[in-house]
């Protein structure tokens, strides 16, 4: 019972999440959640499923993770947070973040990762600056014209 509790736990968790959540084994995807689906422009999960993870970055890029996911495997120090190119659906691409952590499940490693469109962050973080930037150009026009008087 426990264990069943712990699966419809981890889906519940992961299906909801709102950012792409994957389980890999050996470069290949075993499991993706609906964000990750999003993120990468797929609506079929099984598109994805039993595939090689390399199939969603950007083939400037792929060497490198390729590398990255080999030195995992082996049991080797990587990077466990970086940022990459990803390849949507479409042909797009786009500035990604993941964080990958190697844990052990009942049936042998899987590699468990978190994606998050970068771009969506740097637009936010835009956007605040530059309500900052406005807010203290409006604080000093205000101070000076009270100055002035």
């Amino acid at each position: 019972k426990g264990l069943s509790t712990t699966g419809a736990l981890f889906r519940a968790l992961s299906e909801n999440a709102p950012v792409g959540i994957t389980l890999a084994r050996g470069g290949r995807t075993v499991y993706a959640n609906r964000a990750y689906l999003q993120l990468f422009g797929y609506a079929d999960p099984s598109v994805v499923l039993g595939q090689s993870l390399l199939n969603q970055i950007a083939p400037e890029c792929r060497e490198q993770i390729a590398d990255h996911v080999r030195r995992r495997e082996r049991g080797e120090a990587v990077a466990n947070s970086y940022e990459t190119v990803g390849l949507r659906q479409d042909g797009t691409t786009f500035l990604f973040r993941v964080d990958v952590a190697r844990i052990q499940l009942e049936d042998g490693p899987a590699n468990l990762a978190f994606f998050t469109d970068v771009a969506e962050h740097r637009t936010a973080e835009r956007e605040l600056s530059q309500a900052l930037a406005r807010e203290r150009a409006a604080s000093f026009r205000s101070a000076r014209s009270a100055g002035a008087s």
